[in-house]
């Protein structure tokens, strides 16, 4: 998990501020912290990719890396995973479009999240 310990108090309760809407749809509280952090580690990269993500993608990949927390013990590490994610996108998306028969969008997309961490990890 992201090490918070170098943030002060107040730096850590200024993320939180900044992400308390999304944070308050999360059950774990006392993760509320590492959330922001991650959110916050996350969110200039994945703006940075207007050209490839719209909001939409952007919303379900931030989700993918906050559940997934555990998985990111360092900055990089979500940088890594956003960069690897887009090329992996960029290549696999359209075939896997036409291949599908998941007509809720929101869920054929976090299945496509999954089945490239699925790649991933085999």
């Amino acid at each position: 998990m992201i090490d918070i310990s170098d943030k002060t108090r107040e730096e850590l309760n200024n993320i939180i501020r900044k992400y308390e809407q999304p944070l308050l749809t999360l059950k774990e509280t006392e993760l509320y912290p590492q959330y922001a952090v991650v959110i916050d580690i996350a969110e200039p990269i994945l703006i940075k990719k207007d050209e490839v993500f719209n909001a939409h993608w952007k919303a379900i990949i931030l989700l993918f890396i906050v559940k997934s927390i555990d998985n990111f013990e360092f900055q990089a590490d979500i940088e890594n995973f956003i960069l690897d994610f887009e090329k992996y996108f960029k290549i696999n998306y359209q075939d896997f479009l036409e291949n599908s028969v998941i007509d809720d969008e929101f869920d054929r997309d976090f299945i496509f999240v999954k089945l490239y961490i699925n790649n991933k990890t085999t």
